[in-house]
């Protein structure tokens, strides 16, 4: 109340900062204004909103709203641009911070176990202890999973929360924590998999905790420090609550393909945790020495094909992409190249009915008996899926099918060559996928990436072209080659 009196004697709107939310106390002399102004800043428009019932009723005005016009709450993150919007309408601001921050003046960075830190790395590190919170941009490959290590080990501060969204990651970065934190009488627990074990620094899948929200509450709450894998799905409602309920004063993000969705909804990931705090592109990483580039090949398979005037997406979907007779016969053509050049090929769908036909007809081709060409989905079990990825490690298995348990986040240097077979429009998902194989390993010169000229319909034509143009930042090329069916290869 003292603060409120204050306001209105002076003219002067306050905003009182918390770690995950800020309160805004409007000058009483230009109360709606300030109140229009600050709603402006954290809101956006919804596409073809207007043609919603809700919108059309009035009941709806079209936007997603951040900022609580009754409570007047809004995201911590977007405080600068609160700030900024309220200044270029001639207000006056002032805050008051309520976050108590330790001491990290002399910005030491603690190195890892069983890894020597890029200097690229040790900046990265850097960025994140002055910034405090905010989004790393770096592309895949780029070891971001050893910087957030070393950012953990640096702040010393717990508990430390690892969010991810898929139990293949869950898995991967507990024995990464595991295998690299360099303190080990600092423990190391897990949330999600069927365990519920909290621990000095816990990796936690976002659907455990959010389906728990009573039992996961103290877990946020306690958290010091909160790190957002794969950060590009923090717009997601479910994860963008989840992290609004941690107080943690020290949150980071990291993802190849932050702020890359288009429709406005990019504004949570920044009210959440906040904006890009350092950025590692394709070129930069390439050029020294952290990762190579693919080469990315568009096959046209088909160009005289009938096209289909069907708009439902599910039977288009079937018919063009996952029965499609040509298209597959030029999905396991160009495997079986990459394999008779000894290279380890990863294939992506999206469809389990897919996968499988894929898997049949490439052991049959390849003449093995199971063992040399697998499927790996989202119910494979943990033990199954860890000694197929092994094997291909091992070179024992030339070839993998997998759903969208690898889009993101495998860590398999091994890969040579990825063939998408999923189609799809989406941005994120291309050079996510793109990166399966950028990082070096024994023996590899090349990686090279295949995907498809659909042209069946206009609409998948369309997303074809989207995805050659998300591969033009991420790859050293791309070019558009043909399929020739009558030599079986491009």
């Amino acid at each position: 109340m003292v603060v409120r009196w204050i306001a209105m004697a002076t003219g002067i709107t306050d905003i009182l900062i918390g770690p995950a939310t800020s309160i805004v106390i409007p000058d009483e002399t230009n109360y709606w204004e300030v109140v229009k102004w600050i709603d402006t800043a954290t809101s956006w428009a919804v596409e073809d909103a207007e043609h919603t019932d809700k919108f059309k009723d009035g009941r709806w005005d079209g936007r997603v709203h951040l900022f609580n016009r009754w409570t007047k709450i809004f995201p911590t993150g977007l405080l600068r641009r609160v700030i900024c919007m309220l200044m270029s309408r001639g207000c006056q601001v002032r805050t008051y911070d309520e976050r108590v921050y330790p001491d990290l003046s002399d910005c030491s960075v603690t190195e890892i176990r069983g890894i020597k830190l890029y200097r690229y790395q040790r900046m990265a590190v850097v960025a994140g202890l002055k910034a405090k919170a905010g989004v790393y941009c770096m592309a895949p490959g780029s070891g971001k999973t050893e910087v957030l290590i070393s950012l953990a080990a640096s702040l010393e501060l717990y508990p430390t929360l690892w969010l991810t969204h898929t139990d293949t990651l869950l898995n991967q970065s507990y024995r990464r924590f595991c295998d690299r934190f360099p303190h080990k009488d600092i423990e190391i627990g897990m949330i999600g998999g069927g365990v519920w074990n909290p621990k000095d620094i816990t990796i936690s899948t976002w659907q455990s905790l959010y389906t728990r929200l009573g039992r996961a509450r103290p877990v946020m709450y306690a958290a010091k420090v909160i790190i957002s894998d794969e950060t590009h799905r923090v717009p997601a409602d479910c994860w963008y609550q989840l992290l609004l309920e941690s107080q943690a004063l020290f949150r980071y993000g990291c993802s190849a393909t932050p702020f890359s969705r288009g429709d406005g909804s990019d504004l949570r990931l920044h009210a959440a945790i906040g904006g890009i705090i350092f950025t590692l592109t394709p070129e930069q990483g390439e050029t020294i020495g952290v990762f190579m580039r693919p080469k990315v090949f568009m096959v046209e398979y088909d160009r005289t094909e009938v096209p289909v005037f069907n708009f439902d997406w599910e039977p288009l979907y079937r018919s063009a992409i996952v029965h499609n007779r040509r298209r597959n016969k030029a999905v396991i053509d160009i495997a079986l190249n990459e394999v008779g050049e000894d290279r380890q090929v990863l294939i992506l769908v999206n469809r389990i009915v897919h996968g499988r036909e894929l898997e049949r007809r490439l052991a049959e081709k390849l003449g093995y008996g199971g063992d040399e060409a697998v499927f790996l989905q989202g119910s494979t079990t943990r033990g199954m899926r860890d000694r197929a990825v092994q094997l291909f490690r091992d070179k024992v298995l030339k070839a993998v099918v997998a759903t969208s348990i690898f889009d993101e986040g495998a860590d398999i240097p091994e890969i040579d060559t990825v063939i998408v077979a999923a189609a799809g429009k989406s941005k994120i998902k291309a050079v996510q996928r793109g990166g399966r194989g950028m990082r070096h390993s024994k023996g590899k010169t090349e990686f090279r990436l295949y995907d498809f000229m659909d042209r069946y319909h206009r609409i998948l034509l369309r997303h074809s072209q989207a995805r050659a143009s998300s591969y033009a930042n991420l790859a050293s090329t791309v070019e558009t080659v043909e399929f020739d069916e009558t030599c079986e290869g491009v």
